[in-house]
């Protein structure tokens, strides 16, 4: 090959079939610390975004979706309320991860045969 300092990469998205976008990495990466940590701000803060930005990104794919992504729970007295994913969070999460990892393999095999 004679292009030197490149290689290919690509960015995965979920969208509806009538085009809606519905979960990049971004939102891929919440859920992801959502389901690690069972709370939004703990897994805004892993990256590195304010809660209401977690929470919007959220809204976003409920919006798009018509569904949301995550069950909430409310805390007693001394706080302890919570979040995970719900059946639907779990399944766009796990579409999510699948596809990526297929992706990843594709390019790094590429790799290997063509740079």
């Amino acid at each position: 090959m004679k292009t030197k300092n490149i290689t290919p990469d690509f960015k995965i998205w979920l969208e509806k079939t009538d085009g809606k976008y519905i979960l990049g990495s971004g939102g891929a990466n919440l859920l992801k610390f959502i389901r690690e940590t069972k709370d939004l701000t703990k897994a805004g803060k892993m990256m590195h975004i304010s809660y209401r930005k977690a929470w919007n990104i959220l809204q976003k794919i409920k919006k798009n979706y018509g569904e949301s992504p995550v069950i909430t729970h409310r805390g007693g007295k001394g706080g302890g309320g919570g979040m995970k994913l719900s059946d639907l969070g779990k399944e766009l999460l796990g579409i999510y991860e699948e596809f990526y990892e297929i992706m990843n393999q594709a390019k790094n095999e590429f790799l290997k045969n063509h740079l």
